[in-house]
């Protein structure tokens, strides 16, 4: 078996192989941003992970197909400000279309606790094997696991990725560290306007047999 990744968000044109009739995706969606928040305080909610899917696409040799990566949600700045949601990954088949959304957004706060967003979900008119939606960012909250630290959400994570790590003690929420698609932590303010983290790219991959 072959397989390529294209992780370059945006669109750009895929090659199908000379005989080629069909491939296997797996998509990914953008991870959605994390929430910020107001010098006057707040814990921030964090961005949902993208959504997951893998399919059986039917595809011409030699011909050129369109995908679209999802683009990472950016973090809300600082301030009451939301994140923005994650960009759809997109492949576009001959006869078919496979589609899984972002992460949606985080939301900002000030001096109070934001709600996370949701996780990712898909759209397929092809024959789809496997379809996960992303996983929800937290909510930022008061008193952590029975604790006194408040803290701004964490990302949700998706298939392929890690979201944002929970932000404690006036920490600004950061990007998805590994792999692809996780959503961007809250922030959270106990004296300083902090920023959201930013979510994580999406990716496709396309496997075939020569």
């Amino acid at each position: 078996a072959t397989s390529t990744i294209i992780t370059k968000t945006g669109t750009s044109t895929w090659q199908v192989p000379t005989g080629i009739t069909r491939v296997k995706t797996t998509l990914v969606g953008g991870g959605g941003g994390g929430g910020a928040c107001t010098v006057n305080g707040g814990k921030a909610g964090a961005g949902g992970g993208g959504a997951y899917a893998t399919s059986w696409v039917d595809v011409s040799g030699g011909t050129g197909l369109l995908v679209f990566v999802g683009f990472g949600g950016q973090g809300g700045l600082a301030g009451a400000n939301d994140g923005v949601t994650g960009s759809s990954t997109v492949f576009f088949a001959t006869s078919s279309r496979v589609t899984v959304t972002g992460g949606i957004f985080g939301t900002g706060v000030d001096n109070t606790d934001g709600a996370g967003g949701a996780g990712g979900t898909i759209t397929t008119t092809a024959i789809s094997t496997l379809n996960i939606v992303g996983e929800a960012g937290e909510a930022g909250a008061t008193n952590f696991s029975g604790g006194t630290a408040d803290f701004g959400g964490r990302g949700g994570d998706s298939q392929l990725g890690k979201g944002g790590r929970r932000s404690i003690l006036d920490a600004a929420g950061t990007a998805s560290s590994v792999g692809y698609g996780g959503g961007g932590g809250g922030a959270n303010c106990s004296a300083t306007g902090r920023a959201g983290g930013t979510g994580a790219a999406g990716a496709i991959i396309i496997e075939w047999i020569e």
